[in-house]
């Protein structure tokens, strides 16, 4: 009995679980390690109605273990049982109930015994299997790990806790220029101390590590290469061994002229700001004090900014903000509200600007003034232009109108000067005209006058002789007193006088009315008129050909086809008779003089009128020299002729267009050819009026 509780303790101190197992399969006994193992796993080691295990048979128990586990352990026990020798062991999982657990199952065979034929014993492993598996992780890890810090391009070193290297791979001796045989098992070579001793950056880091403190650093390399390097440096905790470093190493070179750079691009940032800030400010201020109306938008038309002259324009506050607004939400609504935008919605429409529009605005306080305006479009962040830009392109708008005011009242006064300069070239050739009909008249006078001198005597002497006698004697033909009456009667031509003296009279009569037209068409010409009025345009053309007679009369004839339902025209007469003077100055400068002084002129100037159903046209065509396309492109230019030095300004086309144009909102088109004439023509806008009466 005492043995047997021996043995029961012996087998129950055994690692593992055991259990014997009969010739037959039954299980004969189990140890207290068999029992808590399948308590663990549950029915798996335990077959309900055998207590303990003991009686159940091993074979039905193994083959509820997992596959393929449980097949080779019956392998092992029947080889046991049957051959009473071999035995072995298996190793596996086995799972039940979501635990699993390392297992080794050992049989040994069981010889000289009446029952027992074999010995199962299943060892849990799975605190080793665990150790184990992670053992291997960690070495794979290790060898990873060795094997990015041997072919990393970084350097990687390994110091000990006193400071000595104790392994580095190549990158790091290349970049420091250390042998390889200088770091070997933890000892330095001198050169290497050396080295870390001239470097105060090194040697503050060797300090460090003496202390058991880390660094992240930055230093140049003690070379002349100006190459620079980053070197961190961790302490790592090894419960195993010494206290170490893990040092990754390199090459900031690129980086710190990338951060030299950014810091160099940063302060160009920096003053580049502050120089658009001033210039900015400077636009501003600039804008601001301009004196002509400004504004900017964006591309929904909302104002942006608006400088103070469009206040002051506008009759708005000087405090008064647009900014968000657009036109129809400003508190104003004058002559700009409509033209601007129409204007804008043209610029938007085709990316183009709208130059010179002429808008009068009753401004509060000023009067009226007169600006031009010219909207413009914004470029785009493309940096497209007005040249090139589309719809799409447009980002904002920028508008700005110019007073010219004082230019238009200025323009007036040098159409006046001209008219007057006009009037003074042609003065010699009007004194001509009046001198020829005056001369005649005067001669007529003369004639006249000495004739009657003559016959005033002689009706005297007729009177007293007729007087002094009587008729008796009177009629006696051959009495000395009629002879006498016969010879004075016989010294005057009294069928001559009769005959030219009524002639005299009606050419005086007629040059009169000549000079009498010439001044009343001076007078009318000369006539100054500043705004639109309903005029008389056949009458105007009429006065202008016969004040400029003089510069076309010896070159050309003036041929008038004037159709009479032309009527009145909304015009500034005097402005139209200034643009009808040139161009007929024109025509007949474009004539070359007759080869023959006093022959009939070769050259002639027709001018035709028309009206259509929105404008009345004027036609002034010459048979003269004509323009090249070149002269043509040219022809409306300030300042632009081809006549010679002194004889020309070349201001009078160019005042015709802007009058015509800018002025009326009219047209003027010229079709010409080299040989083959000029012909200029004006369209003007129309009013149907009859005109009123000429004056007799």
């Amino acid at each position: 009995m005492t043995q047997e509780r021996l043995l029961r303790s012996v087998i129950d101190s055994l690692d593992g679980q055991l259990c014997i197992v009969a010739g037959d399969g039954r299980i004969l006994g189990v140890n207290r390690g068999w029992q808590e193992f399948a308590a663990t796993f549950g029915d798996q080691f335990v077959i309900p109605g055998h207590p303990g295990d003991v009686g159940t048979d091993v074979h039905l128990l193994l083959k509820r273990l997992d596959a393929p586990l449980g097949g080779e352990i019956r392998d092992l026990v029947r080889s046991a049982i049957l051959r009473s020798s071999g035995g072995g062991s298996v190793r596996g999982r086995l799972t039940h109930h979501g635990r699993t657990a390392h297992v080794v199952a050992r049989v040994h065979p069981v010889r000289d015994h009446a029952q027992a034929r074999a010995v199962l014993q299943l060892v849990d492993i799975t605190e080793r299997a665990v150790t184990e598996h992670e053992l291997a992780r960690v070495t794979e890890e290790a060898r990873l790990l060795s094997l990015v810090a041997r072919y990393i391009e970084h350097g990687v070193f390994i110091a000990l806790g006193d400071g000595q290297l104790e392994w580095a791979n190549e990158p790091f001796h290349a970049m420091t220029n250390f042998p390889a045989d200088s770091i070997a098992g933890g000892a330095m070579s001198e050169s290497v101390r050396d080295a870390i001793a001239r470097s105060p950056e090194l040697s503050e880091v060797w300090g460090r590590m003496l202390a058991g403190i880390g660094s992240d650093i930055e230093f140049p390399i003690l070379d002349d290469t100006g190459r620079w390097y980053r070197l961190v440096v961790s302490p790592v905790t090894d419960p195993d061994g010494p206290p170490r470093f893990v040092a990754l190493m390199y090459d900031v070179t690129a980086k710190r002229e990338d951060e030299r750079l950014l810091r160099e691009a940063h302060q160009q940032a920096r003053t580049l700001a502050a120089e658009l800030g001033a210039e900015r400010s400077m636009l501003s201020t600039i804008i601001e004090t301009l004196p002509h109306v400004t504004y900017l938008k964006d591309a929904d038309q909302r104002y942006r900014v608006a400088n103070n002259a469009f206040l002051r324009a506008r009759g708005l506050p000087d405090d008064f903000d647009p900014a968000g607004l657009d036109e129809s939400q400003l508190p104003v609504t004058d002559e700009l509200s409509s033209v601007i935008a129409r204007a804008e919605a043209e610029v938007l429409r085709t990316g183009r600007a709208v130059d010179h529009i002429p808008v009068t605005i009753r401004a509060p306080g000023a009067g009226t003034r007169a600006l031009m305006l010219s909207v413009l479009p914004q470029a785009d962040e493309r940096g497209s232009n007005s040249s090139d830009a589309g719809p799409s392109a447009v980002a904002g708008l920028i508008g700005v109108a110019t007073d010219i005011t004082r230019i238009s009242e200025l323009e007036r006064q040098l159409a006046r000067t001209n008219r007057l300069e006009a009037l003074g070239q042609l003065a010699a050739g009007v004194a001509h005209e009046i001198n020829t009909p005056i001369q005649f008249v005067s001669d007529n006078a003369t004639f006249v006058g000495e004739s009657l001198a003559q016959i005033l005597p002689v009706l005297v002497r007729l009177r007293d002789l007729l007087e002094a006698g009587d008729t008796a004697e009177c009629a006696c033909h051959g009495s000395p007193r009629w002879q006498e009456i016969r010879a004075i009667l016989h010294a005057v031509d009294v069928d001559f006088v009769t005959h030219e003296v009524p002639l005299a009279i009606e050419q005086s009569l007629d040059g009169l009315a000549r000079a009498t037209k010439i001044v009343r068409a001076m007078r009318e010409f000369s006539h100054p008129s500043h705004e639109k009025s309903d005029a008389d345009l056949n009458r105007a053309i009429e006065t202008t050909v016969q004040v400029c007679r003089n510069e076309w009369r010896y070159l050309a004839t003036v041929d008038l086809d004037l159709d009479p339902e032309v009527g009145l025209v909304s015009c500034v007469e005097s402005d139209i008779k200034q643009v009808l003077l040139n161009m007929i100055v024109n025509a007949a400068h474009s004539i070359d003089e007759p080869d023959e002084p006093g022959s009939r002129p070769a050259g002639r100037i027709r001018i035709t009128t028309r009206r259509a159903d929105d404008c009345v046209t004027v036609e002034i065509a010459d048979n003269g020299c004509g323009m090249t396309d070149e002269v043509k492109e040219r022809v409306f230019d300030p300042f632009f002729t081809t006549k010679e030095v002194g004889k020309g300004t070349g201001q009078g086309l160019s005042l015709a267009h802007a009058i015509v144009v800018a002025k009326h909102g009219g047209v003027i088109d010229v079709r010409s050819s080299p040989g083959w004439g000029t012909t200029f023509v004006v369209r003007l806008p129309s009013v149907r009026r009859s005109p009123p009466p000429a004056p007799s």
